[in-house]
């Protein structure tokens, strides 16, 4: 079995993770929709993740505790994020592809579940059975807000085992999952995806020309940074208010969100 996976750690994020549950409906998949909540997750709203997701999952949470790379970041929400470690353990799936819930899914991704990507499963190079897209800050590193990989409990236990024992660079899941699957910028194409699979609004100058020329292959939005969304003012007609800060570009993406929430979602 093969399953689109997210994680919700708390309320806060839920607008997300409904927004994408109906993204990934919207776009035709044939694979399960699975997400992972935390006990933070109210009832009332893992009821209504129940009416998007064929399977809502419970797991405790995983704190990195490593406040001072946080700050680095300027992002000390992030040390939960370690709870993503248990997609790695949901061994009932012979493949997944996780996304944040701050990501929006335009098109249909089910290629991601085919052979090309990742190649042989049963690999016993642990870095041939997870796929990233590059970071834009760091493209030696991978973003870890989607992903392809086989579960298997060994890397489950050996990434508790190496953030309880060397920690995470970044304070958060990214700076892990790069240490553990640190072979992925030298290995295989099919481990490499292509930045249209994890697109993330950068004001790097080079940034504007290719969101231009690739605009028309996205497929997955990934939203990063503390203000997400859900977060935007709206005008009365239901198009979103600007910030001083964001590009047309950013505008148009933010609004392609609201456009999925507004259809499925709207005053419930």
């Amino acid at each position: 079995m093969e399953a689109f996976i997210t994680l919700l750690t708390n309320n806060n994020y839920a607008s997300g993770a409904l927004v994408l549950g109906h993204s990934l409906r919207d776009s035709q998949t044939t694979k399960q929709l699975a997400i992972l909540v935390t006990p933070a997750v109210s009832s009332s709203i893992r009821d209504r993740l129940a009416r998007v997701y064929d399977v809502v999952i419970a797991i405790g949470e995983i704190d990195s505790h490593s406040h001072s790379n946080l700050q680095l970041l300027g992002r000390p929400e992030l040390g939960i994020t370690l709870t993503k470690l248990h997609v790695f353990n949901q061994t009932q799936y012979t493949k997944v592809v996780f996304l944040d819930a701050d990501t929006l899914v335009l098109r249909n991704i089910d290629e991601l579940f085919d052979e090309t990507c990742l190649g042989e499963l049963e690999d016993s190079d642990r870095n041939k059975r997870f796929a990233a897209a590059p970071d834009a800050g760091w493209p030696d590193c991978f973003n870890s807000g989607v992903f392809v990989c086989q579960p298997k409990y060994e890397d489950f236990v050996g990434l508790i085992e190496m953030a309880n024992h060397h920690g995470t660079f970044d304070g958060g899941d990214q700076g892990l999952l790069n240490s553990y699957f640190s072979g992925w910028s030298r290995g295989e194409p099919s481990n490499r995806l292509p930045f249209v699979y994890n697109t993330t609004p950068s004001s790097v100058y080079s940034y504007a020309p290719a969101f231009q020329h690739y605009k028309d292959n996205l497929a997955v939005i990934h939203f990063v940074g503390s203000f997400k969304p859900w977060q935007w003012l709206r005008f009365a007609d239901g198009t979103v208010f600007p910030r001083n800060t964001s590009s047309k570009d950013s505008i148009s993406l933010v609004q392609q969100w609201w456009n999925v929430f507004d259809r499925h979602i709207g005053g419930q």
